[in-house]
Parts: C-alpha cells; sequence; structure tokens
C-alpha cells in the first residue's frame, strides 16, 4: 500500500463504504481503526520503492499509480526487445 496518509485514508474509508470527498473528521478517525486490523495483512507501506518489490518479487499485488507502470512497462520492453 501507498504511505501517503491521503491514499491510506481514502482506502479504509472506502472498505467502510464512506466517500472520502464528504467524509468527517469522525469518520477519519474510525478509519485508523481498519488500518490498525489490516496491518498483519500487508507487508510494507511504499513510496516509490514499490515498482523495485514488485519486479523482484516481494510483493504480488500493490496499490499502483497507473502513469507508473505504464512507464516501467514500457521500459522493460525496450530492454528485452534490444
Amino acid at each position: 500500500m501507498m504511505n501517503d496518509n491521503v491514499e491510506l485514508g481514502s482506502a479504509a474509508l472506502l472498505r467502510m463504504g464512506v466517500d472520502p470527498v464528504t467524509s468527517t473528521p469522525k469518520q477519519w478517525r474510525e478509519s485508523t481503526q481498519w488500518l490498525k486490523k489490516q496491518r498483519p495483512l500487508v507487508s510494507g507501506y511504499y513510496d516509490q520503492s514499490y515498482i523495485s518489490h514488485l519486479e523482484n518479487g516481494d510483493t504480488w499485488i500493490s496499490q499502483a499509480y497507473s502513469g507508473d507502470i505504464f512507464k516501467r512497462t514500457s521500459r522493460a520492453t525496450r530492454t528485452s526487445s534490444t
């Protein structure tokens, strides 16, 4: 998962069925409980380093930005064709 506070909080709110845009401060506080419960299931909270963890096989699935994945896939395709 991303280590960005807004991304993490929004993921928890969505899991709770709450729209992050219309959420309240109380709901954000409640979302921390969900994040604490799921922590044992998460291998790490990453910044851009999640890409190398995916490439190395350390991580099988990750929250990701599509642009990052597109750039990495494009780079890998160019490298393997040379």
